[in-house]
């Protein structure tokens, strides 16, 4: 009976595979709650593709709402036999408020597509979703079109795409949710301990997507990808989680993964799950509260940078830094005492550095940032400045043993500070712009050593 099975899957996969490319690029429709059926004519593809999509029930009584996207990328063998399941999954924790209303999405990656574009470029998949599935969700539904609006989530087939697609465009997502992701090991041929693939399945497999070539299957993976980019990953704030059950035939592979993340320094997420097999909604529903709590947290505007309480000498220069989380567009507006910045009289006030030159007496006090995103706003802490009448002016920034604020005396204290400052790129080290002059450009140059050893120098 088992060797009927497997001669069963591999006698289907390849009558899929000898299908003509445009009869895998439709599906039938699935019949959910609030699912609907679309197509869209694909220049890439040549043909016409189709896709699922769940609209929340707010989604109809809040026509003037706008509302984030879950692209949710399906496993390996059946298109569309998870779509039923997991749109009541997403809609019964939106009904539940443990998940925000949203939009979800179920592209069409084909049985066996991988979620890349096949070596014979007949199946584009990678470009059919990112450069023309995306764009067309914004346009036709009341998506947030930025990156802060979307998450991109996978389980098996569908975690591996939602690695390499996450890794690949980390500027287009808020965050990447990989489950029970395979195949994750670095030759595709060397099935994991447990896997329930026939080899020559894998192998039809393997020809179909990457042409039996090794060095196709690794520079696709999401290992490649996320050594290749592992410093935009970073920069643009990628919000990464991979998690996948202990008895999962893909712990190893996946562990493997988190290893090399870490050592790329790229942060994200690591969670393994007792008693769980490969079983998408047994591992989401071990997850628990965790689970809905990223879903949250990557679409909610937050503050990755907040700007540090300082004490300046009259005459001095103060400087406060906030960055969002996320990679969204950001408008800024520093506020002091919780009253917004006149951005006329200092144009700062819109950016995120707040510089005050020459402070006076009357700068002292509580400043803040509140950062808008397309996802919102988000206002970071109070940060407190403290002007003080230094009698020896800004290079009076210390005291014995290096103790910080003015002793009206300048040593070898206040050079080792202002140093230790510099070196660390704090703001209270900006002092100078090019050419030396006295306006703070956001840089840490010579220039703000030279400038502080002058004022130093000249006792002031």
């Amino acid at each position: 009976m088992r060797r009927y099975l497997k001669f069963s899957s591999i006698l289907f996969m390849a009558l899929v595979l000898a299908q003509p490319a445009y009869a895998q690029w439709t599906t039938q429709p699935v019949t959910a709650p609030r699912v609907q059926y679309r197509t869209f004519q694909s220049t890439a593809a040549g043909a016409t593709v189709s896709y699922h999509v769940y609209t929340p029930p707010a989604y109809d009584t809040q026509p003037q709402r706008r509302f984030p996207v879950l692209y949710w990328l399906h496993g390996s063998d059946s298109v569309t036999s998870g779509i039923p399941g997991m749109s009541n999954w997403f809609a019964s924790a939106m009904a539940r408020g443990d998940l925000p209303p949203m939009i979800v999405v179920f592209p069409n990656g084909m049985p066996y597509g991988m979620y890349t574009n096949s070596a014979d470029g007949v199946r584009p998949i990678e470009t059919v979703i990112m450069q023309e599935l995306l764009p067309l969700v914004d346009a036709t539904f009341r998506t947030i079109p930025d990156s802060c609006g979307r998450i991109l989530e996978g389980f098996s087939m569908g975690g591996y795409g939602t690695g390499r697609l996450g890794f690949q465009y980390s500027d287009r997502f808020a965050a990447a949710s990989m489950l029970g992701a395979g195949p994750v090991q670095l030759d595709f041929l060397d099935a994991p301990p447990g896997t329930s693939f026939p080899p020559a399945l894998r192998a039809l497999i393997y020809q179909s997507v990457w042409n039996s070539n090794a060095g196709l299957f690794y520079a696709a993976s999401p290992w490649n990808i996320a050594q290749t980019n592992a410093s935009t990953i970073v920069s643009n704030k990628l919000r990464i989680r991979i998690a996948v059950g202990q008895s999962d035939a893909m712990l190893g592979p996946n562990a493997d993964l988190h290893a090399h993340l870490v050592s790329l320094n790229i942060p994200h997420s690591w969670q393994t799950y007792p008693g769980v097999d490969h079983d998408t909604l047994a591992l989401l529903t071990a997850m628990g509260p965790s689970n809905w709590s990223f879903y949250i947290s990557a679409l909610a505007p937050g503050v990755a940078v907040q700007p540090v309480s300082q004490s300046v000498c009259v005459s001095g220069t103060a400087a406060f830094v906030a960055e969002p989380s996320g990679s969204g567009a950001a408008v800024y507006q520093w506020r002091k005492g919780g009253v917004a910045i006149n951005i006329s009289t200092n144009p700062s006030a819109a950016t995120g550095r707040l510089t005050l030159v020459g402070v006076q007496a009357g700068d002292a006090g509580s400043y803040d940032c509140v950062i808008t995103t397309p996802c919102g706003s988000a206002t970071s802490n109070a940060a407190v400045l403290t002007v003080a009448s230094c009698g020896c002016g800004p290079s009076d920034v210390a005291g014995p043993g290096q103790s910080l604020g003015s002793d009206n005396a300048l040593t070898a204290d206040d050079i080792i500070v202002f140093l230790n400052w510099f070196f660390a790129s704090d703001v209270r080290a900006d002092v100078a712009g090019p050419g030396q002059s006295t306006v703070p450009d956001g840089q840490f140059t010579a220039d703000d050593i030279i400038v502080f050893l002058n004022r130093f120098f000249a006792g002031c």
